[in-house]
C-alpha cells in the first residue's frame, strides 16, 4: 500500500499542478502541494501501520521463546 500511496501523492500533485497551471504558477504550486501532502499523509499512515504489525509479530516471537524457556527450566529444590 505504501507504493500506491507514493504514486497517489506524486501523480496527484503533478496532475493538480498541471490542471491549475492556467490560473498561475503560484496558485498551481500551492494547490499541488496540498494535494501532495494529502497523498503523503497516507504514506505515513501505512508506514506506521506496517511498523506496528512488525512490532506485534516480534513480540509474539519473543513471548513464545520466553514461554519455552519458562517450561524448560527445572525448579531448584
Amino acid at each position: 500500500m505504501q507504493g500506491a500511496s507514493w504514486a497517489l501523492a506524486l501523480a496527484g500533485g503533478s496532475y493538480t499542478f498541471l490542471l491549475f497551471l492556467p490560473f498561475g504558477f503560484i496558485i498551481a504550486s500551492i494547490i499541488a502541494l496540498f494535494c501532495f501532502l494529502a497523498g503523503f499523509f497516507f504514506v505515513v499512515v501505512f508506514e506506521m501501520a506496517q511498523i506496528q504489525i512488525e512490532k506485534l509479530e516480534e513480540m509474539k516471537k519473543q513471548t513464545h521463546l520466553l514461554e519455552q524457556l519458562k517450561h524448560s527450566q527445572t525448579p531448584l529444590v
